[in-house]
């Protein structure tokens, strides 16, 4: 009997359970999913195309004589000789003004944010006075005790005065008996023995030794009477000091009191705020607050050093921003530093404005055109002015339009308006308000450009 072997079937490979697999490939693919669309909200738009469009940069150039002569009565600026440019930031004149606290303390309210108007004497914030308030307190009931304690020492002195002169009154009548009696027992001895008792003798005798005793005792008491009162005009002084000094020390703890109240110190704006409920501040932390005075501004300019020596103290100064997009401000050179940045061959100049537009913050950006007037010389000066081509215009009239003006932080552009002097010359525009020389525009601009739009260009020689 023969019995057959069969093989066994071959092992199947197991399969993977339903968390295990989510955890090693789901859960990798939805992270990878997550970054990535992460990634495209962020550089999205710097991964889009540009618009490809061509672009061409405002020009400096001479303006005709004939036109300054025409528009000499109607645009003063027209007098005047552009210098050079450069690119500033603007800032508190001549410094922001920093709010900080005298005393180490708990921020406990907050009544100010950024870009707020105060007022000056304005509250801003308070510091907990709740240790302070205990030790005004403590000093004003140690003060009650002391003047109360002063007035009852002040008494017994009064006193001890009344005890001196008690004693003093008792020692001269003791004295005046003791001068009698000695008296007495002189002429008692000037007698002849039969002339006087021997008995009479004996008692003058001894009423002498009794009163000397009973003045050498008046004597002590009126010492003792006397160091007695001595011993409580130095304790009064004493105590005097000491409340003279607890009051110097309420002074001082009132005055920090006062301080957990911190109020504007001028008329501002808050430029930034470091108070929060809750800080731990101290004298020599960072201010509290910043202010800075809106009618209050400068630019501080780095200009290059190769036009640096054209600057002087007093020069005028047109600036734009493009915040304020055909909308120029002017100010006056103020400040020409004395040290130049060598990393960056400039050299900084501070220009204060005049009347500064109440939009303008510290720390904007903008651009300065050093200007020159004209001299009443026999040679007139050439003016120079902003030009800009026929082909970056949009809806142009006689007097304004309108240009796309590229970012010089990125790749986008901004439309912007733009004020035209009514003067053409071949195929630019002489512009009173603007962009600034040296900005990008773009030529032959497409209908479908909006503002934030990237391009990429190539820029067309003049």
């Amino acid at each position: 009997m023969s019995t057959s072997t069969q093989a066994p079937p071959p092992p199947s490979s197991p399969s993977l359970p339903g968390s295990v697999w989510f955890s090693r490939f789901g859960l990798p693919i939805l992270v990878f999913a997550g970054a990535a669309y992460l990634l495209f909200l962020v550089f999205g738009d710097s991964l889009q195309p540009g618009v490809k469009v061509s672009v061409s940069p405002v020009l400096l150039l001479p303006i005709p004589p004939e036109f300054q002569q025409d528009s000499s009565t109607s645009n003063p600026s027209s007098k005047a000789t552009a210098i050079t440019q450069a690119a500033g930031w603007v800032e508190a004149a001549p410094y922001p003004l920093h709010v900080s606290p005298q005393i180490t303390g708990l921020v406990q309210e907050v009544f100010a944010l950024e870009g707020q108007s105060v007022n000056a004497g304005e509250l801003l914030v308070t510091l907990d006075p709740a240790d302070l308030q205990h030790q005004v307190d403590l000093l004003e009931a140690k003060i009650k005790a002391r003047t109360q304690a002063l007035s009852s020492d002040q008494a017994n002195i009064e006193a001890g005065k009344a005890d001196i002169q008690k004693a003093e009154a008792r020692l001269k009548i003791r004295e005046a008996r003791f001068e009698e009696t000695h008296d007495f027992l002189a002429r008692l001895r000037s007698l002849k023995e039969e002339d006087r008792s021997a008995s009479e003798l004996q008692t003058a005798l001894s009423q002498q030794t009794a009163q000397r005793a009973d003045v050498m005792l008046a004597k002590a008491i009126l010492r003792e009477e006397t160091a007695l009162a001595t011993g409580r005009i130095a304790t009064f002084s004493e105590s005097q000091a000491e409340l003279e000094a607890l009051k110097v020390e309420l002074s001082l703890a009132q005055l920090n009191l006062s301080r957990t109240k911190i109020h504007a110190p001028a008329n501002g704006i808050i430029l930034a705020r470091n108070a929060e409920p809750g800080l731990w501040t101290r004298p020599g932390a960072d201010p509290l607050f910043t202010l800075y005075r809106p009618g209050n501004l400068q630019v501080r300019v780095d200009v290059p050093l190769v036009d640096a020596g054209k600057i002087a103290a007093g020069m005028p100064v047109r600036l734009s921003s493009s915040m304020l997009q055909g909308h120029p401000f002017y100010g006056t050179v103020s400040q020409i530093t004395g040290k130049a940045d060598l990393t960056r061959n400039t050299l900084q100049v501070k220009v204060v404005l005049t009347d500064p537009p109440p939009s303008l913050r510290p720390e904007m950006l903008c651009r300065a055109e050093f200007i020159a007037s004209e001299t009443s010389s026999s040679e007139p000066s050439e003016a120079y002015g902003s030009w800009i081509p026929d082909a970056s215009l949009l809806s142009p009239s006689d007097q304004s339009g309108s240009v796309w003006v590229v970012s010089p932080d990125s790749d986008t552009i901004q439309r912007q308006e733009v004020q035209l002097a009514g003067f053409q010359k071949d195929g630019y525009h002489l512009l009173t308000e603007g962009p600034g020389p040296g900005q990008l525009l773009v030529l032959n601009p497409p209908l479908t450009l909006q503002n934030g739009n990237r391009v990429t260009f190539n820029q067309e020689q003049p």
